[in-house]
C-alpha cells in the first residue's frame, strides 16, 4: 500500500514562512505604533516598520478632519520639491486617488502611471518620476479616518501580496492615529483649563495691558498660530491694538485704525468670524488688507463684550491655511469673556 506524503513542498514552506513572518511583523509594528502618543512618532514608526517588507520611494499619510476634508499630514519623498506646503495642506482639486479611496472605502493600485493617467494623482506622480502607487483607506470603527499612499519609481511594485500586508497594517495605523488624536485632545483640554485658571486668577492682580498681553501669549501657544492680538474700540469708534503676541504687526503697532474692516464686522454682528482662507472669503465680509499683505491666510476673531456692549476683538491669524474647529471658536470665546471681565474691572478702578 502506497504511503501518502504530508510533507509540504519547498514553495509552500516558503509561502507559509513568509506569511508567518509577515503576521509577526504586523503584530510587532502595530504594538510599536500603539505605544506612541504623538502622530509624528506613530507615522515614523509606520514608515520604518514597513520599509523592509514593501518597497516605496514616497509615503503620504492623510486624514479626514472634523470638517470632512482630506488633509495631508505626513510625507516622506525622495523627489525634489515634494513636501507638504503646510502641516495642514488640504486637497482642493477633485479626481485624486485619495479622494476616491476615502469616498469608496476601497484600496487602489496603479501599476504604471506612464501607461494610465485616470486621476490627477497619476499625472502628478508620473511627472515626479513615480511609476506605481498604492493607496489604502484607514478605517476605525467603520469610520474612514484617513488613508496612506505609497509610490515607487519602478512599475508594478504593488499587487495583491503587498495589499494584503498593508491592509493588515492599516488596521493598526488607524487605531494608533485615533489613540494619538485622543491623547492630543485630552492634553489640549488640560492646557485650556490651565490657561483659563491662570487668566481668571490674575484679573485682580495684573493691570489691563499686562493681562491682555499674557492672554495673547497663551493663545499663540495653545492654537499654534503665528499671531494673536486684541483690538479695543474707543468712544470715537476707532480701534487701537492693545496687545499682540507671536509675529509683530509693525503696521498696526500704536496705530489708531478706522472703525471698519473685520473687527468692525465682529462688533456689529456680535458673533465670531472664521475665515479658512482670506483669499477665498465671502464677498460680504470686509477685507483685512493689512493682514493679507503680511501673508496671513486663516483668521478667527471673536467679540469682547463687557456689560452687554461689544468694545473689542480677540483675534488669531495663521500664515498657513487651516480649519479652525467649533472647539477652537468656543475656547477663544471663553478667553474673550475673561478679557471682558478684566476690561470691566479696569474701568471700575
Amino acid at each position: 500500500m502506497a504511503k501518502l506524503s504530508i510533507a509540504r513542498s519547498p514553495a509552500k514552506n516558503r509561502n507559509l514562512y513568509s506569511t508567518l513572518q509577515w503576521q509577526k511583523a504586523v503584530l510587532q509594528l502595530g504594538r510599536a505604533m500603539a505605544s506612541k502618543l504623538s502622530l509624528d512618532a506613530v507615522f515614523r514608526e509606520f514608515a520604518a516598520g514597513i520599509k523592509g517588507y514593501i518597497p516605496y520611494h514616497r509615503l503620504l499619510i492623510s486624514r479626514v478632519n472634523p470638517q470632512n476634508r482630506i488633509q495631508r499630514i505626513f510625507i516622506l519623498s525622495q523627489a525634489a520639491n515634494d513636501a507638504l506646503e503646510t502641516s495642514g495642506d488640504l486637497y482642493e482639486k477633485g479626481q485624486t486617488v485619495t479622494e476616491w479611496v476615502v469616498r469608496e472605502r476601497k484600496s487602489f493600485i496603479r501599476e504604471d502611471t506612464a501607461l494610465v493617467q485616470e486621476f490627477e494623482t497619476d499625472e502628478r506622480l508620473s511627472h515626479m518620476g513615480f511609476h506605481s502607487h498604492i493607496t489604502v483607506p484607514l478605517i476605525y470603527w467603520d469610520r474612514v479616518v484617513g488613508s496612506f499612499h505609497l509610490a515607487s519609481t519602478e512599475p508594478k511594485s504593488y499587487g495583491e501580496r503587498e495589499l494584503a500586508f498593508l491592509k493588515s497594517v492599516a488596521e493598526w495605523l488607524a487605531i494608533a492615529m485615533e489613540n494619538a488624536r485622543f491623547f492630543q485632545e485630552t492634553h489640549r483640554l488640560l492646557e485650556e483649563q490651565g490657561v483659563l485658571h491662570q487668566v481668571t486668577s490674575q484679573i485682580n492682580i495684573l493691570d489691563l495691558d499686562s493681562l491682555l498681553q499674557r492672554l495673547t501669549k497663551e493663545v499663540v501657544n495653545i492654537f499654534k498660530v503665528d499671531c494673536a492680538f486684541v483690538r479695543l474700540s474707543g468712544p470715537d469708534g476707532l480701534f487701537q491694538l492693545r496687545a499682540v503676541s507671536g509675529m509683530k504687526l509693525p503696521a498696526y503697532q500704536g496705530a489708531v485704525l478706522e472703525g471698519h474692516g473685520r473687527s468692525a464686522w465682529i462688533l456689529e454682528n456680535r458673533k465670531p468670524l472664521c475665515i479658512r482662507d482670506t483669499r477665498k472669503q465671502e464677498a460680504s465680509i470686509p477685507k483685512g488688507t493689512g493682514l493679507d499683505r503680511m501673508g496671513f491666510r486663516s483668521y478667527l476673531g471673536v467679540p469682547i463684550v463687557p456689560r452687554e456692549k461689544a468694545i473689542g476683538t480677540l483675534i488669531v491669524v495663521s500664515k498657513n491655511v487651516r480649519d479652525f474647529t467649533d472647539r477652537d471658536i468656543f475656547f477663544l470665546q471663553e478667553l474673550a469673556a475673561e478679557a471682558a471681565i478684566a476690561i470691566d474691572h479696569a474701568l471700575l478702578f
